[in-house]
């Protein structure tokens, strides 16, 4: 099979990651654990217990998050005090810097997001790869190409609002 076919052969597909992407933004952000439970259950998202001891002294928690994309995408969910702040993806990951098909796969969904919720901003223009950055409905969606020492996609969908608070709070220490 030529490396051009093998581009074409996403896992997960891009499709099935937008769609992810537009339904959860699509939904209200849940305000309480009874909220988030019922959103997951809707997006047939699993949540899984933390192995990790939590910083006592951190408000973030964060929890593996099984999304239905398979074995190869790593899922988080976080919260912020009692607060539910994001879903975040890792997508396309491998051991080889400059990933062909990490970078396919963030050019897809890029594009895919860009004709869903308009252009992307770029928040710092002087990095050599700048985060894309979307904002509806009260959502942020963030997404890095990483692939300097190995490659990844991190795509983030996190309640602006929330985050704009987190932000002013760490300002303020």
């Amino acid at each position: 099979m030529s490396e051009k076919n093998q581009l074409l052969e996403l896992v997960p597909a891009p499709s099935d990651v937008i769609s992810i992407v537009h339904r959860l933004v699509d939904s209200r952000r849940p305000k309480n654990d009874s909220q988030q439970e019922a959103l997951f259950a809707q997006l047939g998202f699993i949540s899984r217990n933390s192995q990790d001891n939590p910083d006592e002294q951190s408000a973030l928690r964060i929890n593996p998050l099984d999304v239905g994309l398979g074995s190869t995408v790593l899922g988080t969910w976080g919260t912020y005090g009692k607060d539910f702040l994001d879903v975040t993806l890792h997508l396309y990951t491998s051991t080889k810097p400059e990933s062909a098909k990490t970078r396919q796969g963030f050019l897809q969904i890029k594009n895919a997001l860009s004709n869903l919720y308009g252009p992307a901003r770029h928040p710092w223009e002087d990095e050599q790869q700048p985060p894309c950055i979307w904002e509806w409905n009260g959502w942020t969606i963030t997404m890095h190409l990483f692939n300097a020492r190995d490659s990844a996609v991190v795509l983030t969908v996190e309640d602006t609002n929330l985050a704009q608070r987190i932000d002013a709070d760490e300002a303020t220490h």
